[in-house]
C-alpha cells in the first residue's frame, strides 16, 4: 500500500472517530435538555457520559452519548434511546410540550 493511500485512510478514520465523538456530545447535550424541560430528576456522573434517571419511583441508568439505558428493578432489561427510556418511565413527551404551549 503506497504512503498515500495509508495517510488517506488513516485519515477516514480519524474523521469517523470524530464524527462519532461529535454525536455523542450533542446525544448528551440534547438528552439534558429534555430531561430538564420535562421536569424529570436526574443526577449526573462522570461529565455527562452516565445519568441515573429517577421517576415514578422507578431509577434507570442511562447514557445519553449512546442512548443505552438499564432500568434498575424490577428486571433489567436494556434499551436505547431517551424517549424509549421516557416511555418506559411513563413519561409522554408530546403531551408535556402540549402543556407547555397553552
Amino acid at each position: 500500500m503506497s504512503e498515500n493511500k495509508k495517510l488517506e485512510r488513516a485519515s477516514g478514520i480519524d474523521n469517523l472517530f470524530l464524527t462519532n465523538k461529535l454525536r455523542r456530545k450533542t446525544n448528551r447535550e440534547r438528552s439534558c435538555a429534555l430531561l430538564r424541560f420535562l421536569g424529570v430528576d436526574f443526577q449526573i456522573k462522570n461529565d455527562g457520559a452516565h445519568l441515573i434517571v429517577r421517576h415514578n419511583g422507578k431509577t434507570v441508568d442511562f447514557w445519553p452519548g449512546t442512548g443505552k439505558y438499564i432500568p434498575r428493578e424490577p428486571k433489567p432489561k436494556h434499551g436505547r434511546g431517551v424517549f424509549n427510556m421516557l416511555q418506559l418511565l411513563g413519561i409522554d413527551p408530546k403531551a408535556a410540550k402540549a402543556d407547555s404551549a397553552s
